[in-house]
Order: structure tokens, then sequence, then C-alpha cells
């Protein structure tokens, strides 16, 4: 059976979260987050937060109610054989 997309939550944890890419821009990861939202909620679960997301997903992620609270910025160098440390 192929795996077309996941949500996992832990406590208040909402994530990891994907779609394949083949099924992307179905609606299927609303569903799956609403779903998981639902879910928490049964289980008398009344914050959701995550780690980390792309701006893509973030605007789905700001139509359910999220806001972003922290914002943190990734980055990174390729060093050439120049610049590595020889040990």
């Amino acid at each position: 059976a192929e795996v077309i997309g996941f949500a996992m939550t832990n406590g208040e944890r909402f994530g990891p979260f994907g779609v394949n890419g083949d099924y992307r821009g179905r609606g299927i990861g609303a569903v799956l987050l609403s779903r998981a939202l639902v879910a928490m909620r049964a289980i008398n679960v009344h914050l959701a937060y995550f780690l980390w997301t792309s701006d893509q997903t973030a605007r789905l992620y700001n139509r359910h109610g999220f806001e972003i609270v922290r914002r943190f910025t990734m980055l990174s160098k390729k060093l050439s054989q120049e610049n590595s440390l020889h040990v």
C-alpha cells in the first residue's frame, strides 16, 4: 500500500506531518491537520504547537488558527577544501 500522508501528535505537540508530493494540493494536508486537531481536543488537549515548517505549509497552519510566536533563521555555509580543517 502506498502512503499518501501522515500526521502525528504527542500531547500538545503536532508533527511530524506530511503528504506525498504526488498528492499535494488536493486538500489532504488540511484533512489530516483537522482530524489531528479534533483527536487532540477529544483527549482534552486545547493547545497545539509545532517546531518548524516551510512558508507554504505555514499558510495551511494559519488557516487552522495557528499563529507565529517565534521565528528562527536557518543558516548554512558550504566549506571549500581550502577552508576545511585538517587533523
